[in-house]
């Protein structure tokens, strides 16, 4: 098991990121990302005094299809991004918790069920 530790002032509020916000299923070991119940990664979030946000991603994970509607859901649920784009190889972003940590999410694949979707109208997004 491959635990990533991601620093806290309040461990309550970002159990509640991690699980409600971003659907992460938790276990035991911490909160499993969506598209990775094959992987032994967990995210765990601990408790630091002073915690200010770090620049540089903790983790990254990847979601399968449909990028662009997991990140409108995300978005109404006030995620905050620094950057998302579409590359040659799919999509990617960087997203921050509400403790200003960020953390990637991938997409190797151009489906999306929703056409209605503009991701153009994110001021984040860019086309690479």
């Amino acid at each position: 098991m491959f635990v990533v530790f991601v620093p806290t002032e309040n461990v309550e509020r970002a159990e509640k990121f991690y699980g409600e916000v971003m659907g992460f299923k938790e276990d035991l070991w911490g909160f499993q990302p969506p598209g990775s119940e094959a992987s032994d990664v967990r995210i765990n979030p601990r408790r630091v005094d002073d915690h200010c946000g770090l620049n540089f991603s903790l983790f990254r994970y990847e979601v399968e299809s449909n990028f662009l509607s997991y990140c409108e859901v995300l978005i109404s649920k006030g995620v905050k991004f620094k950057v998302a784009g579409m590359t040659p190889g799919g999509y990617t972003a960087i997203a921050k918790d509400f403790d200003g940590n960020q953390f990637e999410i991938e997409c190797q694949n151009f489906d999306e069920d929703d056409d209605s979707i503009s991701p153009e109208e994110w001021t984040f997004y860019k086309r690479y």
